[in-house]
């Protein structure tokens, strides 16, 4: 499926029952668009599989095991996953709509964000990950790209297309470099720690405005075999206590970090300023994020 071939099922209905409304955005693997069900009268967002793909064995079993493992994991800060199905050719599956925009957009757009804001994203995150975890469902991707805010304040956790079930499988790299955990660099079986980890690396990134790592693939990889753990330099709101907290959710060594992601939102919960912590209100943006990167110590300054 080609971009001219997405836009031709914008305006049109898919299987009597979906009325195609806009193309939201086309990546790797197909298209996703807001679409209106017109049996249960809502807005939904459904994700299209490219054709050629779907016609792939091992590509349509991938598809089938990111929207399984989605629906086994149910809780207010995930993004709900409703329907799978194949309508003339055409592999989809429809999800809950999230009005609002990504981590990734607000951070490129306002840099580093208040402690307070967040850690409660964080938090939500953390919120998101135990009820996976408690499904038996490891993520393996989590990044600002899918950490979704939404305009009634909500934190929603997208994408579970490269989740695994359990420890996952040995020798298998599946994430993103910047974000995924040495161990998980290495191939090794990914467990609910790796997830822990990815959390520390965003909230470093959201309380700097910077990524801890940058560069090419390898460098990044290897990076993160070298250095202990996150080393966020205390600065105004950052305390030396709270850059002790991701300095543990990123430790190296998977014994030295959290054994949960319900012990990191403990740990971070003295940051909390409201009293619903899994929802954070969406500002408008108001800045442009950089980026820094150093490899041996990966030192960044709030």
């Amino acid at each position: 499926m080609n971009e001219r071939a997405d836009a031709q099922l914008a305006g049109g209905t898919l299987g009597d029952r979906y009325d195609i409304l806009e193309l939201l955005g086309v990546g790797g693997m197909g298209a996703v668009y807001r679409a209106r069900d017109r049996e249960l009268d809502e807005i939904v967002a459904l994700k299209v599989i490219r054709r050629e793909l779907a016609q792939v064995p091992a590509m349509a079993e991938r598809f089938r095991h990111e929207v399984k493992l989605a629906r086994r994991v149910t809780h207010g800060n995930v993004a709900r996953t409703f329907e799978l199905g194949v309508v003339d050719g055409v592999m989809f599956c429809t999800m809950e709509m999230i009005e609002g925009e990504s981590l990734a957009k607000r951070l490129l757009a306002r840099g580093k964000l208040p402690v307070t804001e967040a850690v409660a994203i964080a938090c939500a995150m953390c919120d998101a990950l135990s009820a996976a975890h408690g499904a038996n469902v490891i993520h393996r991707d989590i990044k600002p790209d899918n950490v979704l805010l939404a305009v009634d304040g909500r934190v929603v956790i997208a994408d579970f297309g490269v989740a695994a079930v359990g420890v996952g499988t040995a020798g298998e790299l599946s994430g993103t470099p910047a974000y995924m955990a040495p161990e998980q660099a290495r191939g090794e079986p990914p467990t609910p720690a790796a997830d822990v980890y990815a959390v520390g690396v965003v909230l470093a990134e959201m309380v700097t405005g910077r990524p801890p790592f940058d560069g090419d693939v390898m460098t990044i990889l290897e990076g993160k075999q070298t250095i202990e753990h996150v080393a966020v330099v205390p600065s105004g709101e950052v305390t030396a206590e709270l850059a002790a907290v991701i300095g543990r959710a990123t430790a190296r060594d998977v014994v030295a970090r959290f054994d949960s992601a319900t012990g990191l939102r403990e740990a971070l919960a003295p940051w909390l300023r409201a009293s619903r912590p899994s929802m954070v209100q969406i500002p408008a943006p108001v800045a442009r994020a950089t980026a820094a990167h150093e490899l041996t110590t990966v030192v960044v300054p709030a």
